[in-house]
């Protein structure tokens, strides 16, 4: 005696044992655990995908949210930047919702050089400005200080940026969530706009869920009215869709009861469970009573679940993620099948006029199977058409949420995405760290980009407050003396690492570049070269970068000019000039509270005669004058390093100042500064290229055409696998050669069918949707079948397809293209489904 006529005899025992595992599904659901991984998608094959997630990880740039606050009127008000201190303030204080640091213009700290001539560190605003002078004072301050204007605030004023650390324990859609309910609490007049991955799947989950009330009756209602219109018998709907229900519920419960994790990949193979449910439920009615699970439908089921194994061991999480789900929706299903929807369905479920198992078979027509053929390999071709939409700008739409954000940052600062420079190197080593910011200049004066970003702006800028200017100290201890200066500052984190041996620069892109990024790079590459060039060629370069940089317009030849006088020896009667200039500077600075001896008139005057002498003789003679005054004595070493070191830095500044006259009189003061930073360089060069430093070009627009070419590969492999995989598996299962064959052919149809569909449509595939299009083979086994009519498993595919267009209410691309994905993928699978049941002749024994 069969199982079904034992499960039959004893209905009532198996509604019981049904019913418990469905409660115990329901009741080991609640375990799982989810993650929310935003990297899960991103294939692990490549290894400039598998660099870039890495170097990204280093520098923290998954666990930071950017919040971008425009100014709906005038650009830098008193009312926006309070909003601003607002809600900085109250980001900083969701320290137990997981954020660690929060950066905006109302909180960095700025570094200037006082009345005294001592270096002090401030908030940039220490308070908002009341009045419009106060604000135009705190613009021109602003827009003096690299590490913040076109970075925290942009160039035009118009925008703020706050970066939000997060911690990477927390769930980031739990912590995008908090961060944006308390930017909108606080925003007040500005207009925000959100960046980062975790915002942008919490932008999709508030999306559908602000749309529930429309979207769950809109999916009920065009279900039901297709199953009215085509099925017509209430029961027969009741029973498939409360057992593929029931299938969904156990298939929770097997998920959570072996220990694997849900995330927002896998949550794909839900819906294939789904499909794969009331595609064997309505096959299983239609072919045959008493038997409403024969044993065909069961082989379908099973060689699915087998074809889904390998799945798992592909390299793409939303390939992997689903092959595992389906072969455990495989079991739920048939657990369903003999425990609910075999005593459900009964005698009572009779198939319709015309259906049934009792049917014969007879080849099909050489014109049907021809027809097939052609339409599967024509659909095939315009599959390759079909694009992976990896990256936000691809995903979203211009009209919807996140669109708006990347075109305010667009607006703002020149576009969401970067190329990552990883320069690898000891950043304690002034070479190294002076090849750094030769980079940085060369890449800012290429134009190419809408802003540069590199930890050695800061350290010049922090220089230039120690030293006079804005340069990488070519001493080593001095160069510490910098780094211990920002240890522990959040706005280095993400441009340096915590030991100084890697640095990130970055690029910013804008949505639309004006160069291919192919060009982009090429950009980079020459700039990464030529960073290895160092005296007059190399200070030419950077000071026409410069020029370009600060919209300085040059004298013909001039560069050229300032460069061979700056190596050129200098006349005695300048040299007497800059030597009388330099040391006042050092008798200034000795005045001030931060130098470690303060001398008399007197001690000055013997010191200045000791600094005068040949510079061989210089150190010894500076000593021993310093170790002749009462309050010195053992420390005059010490000392005597100081006021030279102090004379050296101010010679410098003095002849590159003036250098920086000659080669551009007037010009604004952040070209001067960083000019006068070049000649420096060349005056007083470092003894090493750097050359010991690695460098390599990565960043998402870099590697968005590799993610994009593995994750379509990855699709046609999944597809290649399930169809070859199953059609194996059904070949051994059923031993139906002919069967096998066309079944598999409609399989293959209703693939590339759909695939042909998004190719030739252009609403593409991205990580949400792309396991779904694998859903249309998987169904065509199932719903495929032994010859007879597939009027009702193709009526129940068509209601689920139509269904799912109900998502398109959602308005958002992502979510649209799932709704699509299911409705074309079901609509060819039941037509393929269609095909396959158009073999039929006269009565043979079942």
């Amino acid at each position: 005696m069969s199982l079904v006529a034992v499960i039959q005899r004893r209905r009532g025992l198996a509604l019981i044992a049904g019913v418990l595992l469905v409660l115990g599904g329901a009741a080991l659901s609640t375990r799982i655990a989810f993650s929310s991984d935003v990297t899960e998608h991103m294939p692990k094959v490549s290894p400039a995908v598998t660099q870039w997630l890495e170097l990204s990880r280093r520098f923290d740039a998954f666990n930071s949210l950017i919040i971008g606050l425009e100014e709906p009127g005038a650009p830098l008000t008193a009312e926006g930047l309070a909003a601003v201190k607002k809600v900085t303030d109250a980001l900083a204080a969701q320290k137990a919702g997981g954020v660690l640091s929060v950066t905006s213009v109302t909180n960095v700290e700025s570094i200037q050089e006082g009345v005294d001539g001592a270096l002090e560190t401030s908030l940039l605003v220490s308070s908002v400005p009341a009045d419009a002078p106060s604000l135009e004072a705190l613009g021109r301050k602003i827009a003096a200080n690299p590490q913040v204007s076109g970075a925290l605030i942009s160039r035009d004023e118009r925008g703020y940026m706050v970066l939000v650390r997060a911690d990477p324990r927390k769930d980031p859609a739990e912590l995008a969530a908090l961060v944006q309910r308390t930017v909108e609490e606080h925003k007040g007049p500005l207009v925000p706009a959100y960046f980062g991955a975790a915002f942008f799947s919490d932008v999709i989950t508030r999306g559908v869920y602000a749309k529930l009330p429309w979207l769950v009756p809109a999916f009920v209602a065009l279900l039901l009215i297709v199953l009215g219109v085509m099925v017509r018998r209430v029961r027969i709907i009741a029973v498939v869709l409360g057992c593929a229900a029931a299938s969904l519920v156990v298939w929770l419960g097997l998920v959570s009861a072996l220990g694997i994790v849900l995330s927002f990949t896998s949550l794909t193979a839900l819906l294939g469970v789904l499909v794969l449910a009331v595609a064997a439920y309505a096959r299983g009615l239609e072919e045959g009573s008493p038997n409403p699970l024969p044993w065909p439908v069961v082989a379908s089921v099973l060689a699915v679940g087998v074809a889904a194994a390998p799945l798992r061991l592909l390299p793409f999480a939303y390939v992997s993620n689903f092959g595992l789900g389906l072969s455990l929706g495989a079991i739920a299903v048939l657990l369903v099948g003999v425990l609910l929807f075999v005593p459900l369905s009964g005698a009572s479920l009779s198939p319709m006029e015309g259906e049934g198992q009792g049917r014969g078979e007879a080849p099909p027509s050489r014109a049907l199977v021809l027809g097939a053929l052609v339409v599967a390999l024509a659909a095939a071709g315009l599959a390759t058409r079909a694009h992976f939409r990896a990256t936000p700008q691809s995903m979203f739409t211009p009209d919807d949420e996140i669109g708006r954000s990347l075109a305010f940052f667009d607006r703002r600062f020149g576009g969401p995405d970067f190329i990552q420079v990883d320069f690898r190197g000891d950043l304690r080593d002034p070479n190294v760290a002076a090849r750094l910011m030769r980079l940085t200049d060369l890449l800012e004066g290429s134009r190419a980009f809408s802003d540069v970003r590199s930890v050695s702006q800061i350290l010049g800028f922090l220089n230039k407050g120690f030293g006079g200017v804005h340069r990488i100290p070519p001493s080593r201890d001095s160069l510490a003396n910098l780094w211990f200066f920002l240890e522990g500052r959040p706005d280095v984190k993400n441009l340096a690492s915590d030991a100084r041996d890697e640095a990130m620069v970055v690029l910013r892109v804008p949505t639309v570049p004006e160069k291919p990024v192919p060009e982009l790079v090429g950009v980079v590459e020459a700039a990464v070269k030529d960073s290895l060039s160092m005296g007059a060629a190399a200070a030419k370069q950077r000071l026409l970068a410069l020029s370009s940089v600060f919209a300085v317009a040059l004298a013909p030849g001039r560069v050229d000019e300032v460069v061979a006088e700056a190596t050129a020896p200098l006349p005695e009667e300048a040299q007497v000039a800059l030597s009388q200039e330099s040391y006042r500077r050092v008798r200034a600075w000795l005045a001030t509270p931060d130098s470690p001896y303060s001398p008399t008139d007197a001690e000055w005057a013997q010191l200045e005669v000791a600094l005068a002498v040949a510079p061989a003789e210089r150190a010894a003679k500076v000593e021993a004058v310093a170790a002749s005054f009462p309050d010195v004595g053992e420390h005059a070493k010490e000392l005597t390093e100081t006021i030279l070191t102090r004379e050296h830095d101010s010679r410098l500044a003095v002849r590159a100042a003036q250098l920086v006259e000659r080669l551009a009189p007037g010009a604004p003061e952040a070209f001067t500064v960083r000019a006068a930073g070049v000649i420096t360089d060349l005056l007083d060069p470092h003894p090493g290229t750097g050359e010991a430093a690695t460098v390599t070009v990565t960043g998402l627009p870099v590697v968005a055409a590799q993610i994009e070419g593995d994750l379509l590969r990855g699709l046609w492999t999944a597809l290649g696998l399930l169809l070859g995989v199953g059609a194996l598996a059904l070949l051994v299962l059923t031993r139906r050669l002919l069967d096998t064959a066309l079944t598999v052919l409609a399989a293959a149809m209703a693939a590339a069918v759909t695939l042909g569909t998004t190719g030739t449509f252009g609403f593409g595939v991205d990580s949400g949707s792309a396991a779904l299009f694998l859903v249309p083979p998987v169904v065509t086994l199932v719903a495929g079948g032994a010859p007879g009519s597939t009027r009702r498993r193709a009526a129940f595919l068509v209601a689920v397809g139509a269904a799912g267009l109900a998502l398109l209410l959602v308005g958002l691309a992502p979510v649209s293209r799932i709704g699509l994905a299911l409705a074309v993928g079901l609509g060819a699978a039941a037509a393929s489904a269609q095909l396959v049941g158009t073999r039929r002749s006269g009565d043979v024994s079942g």
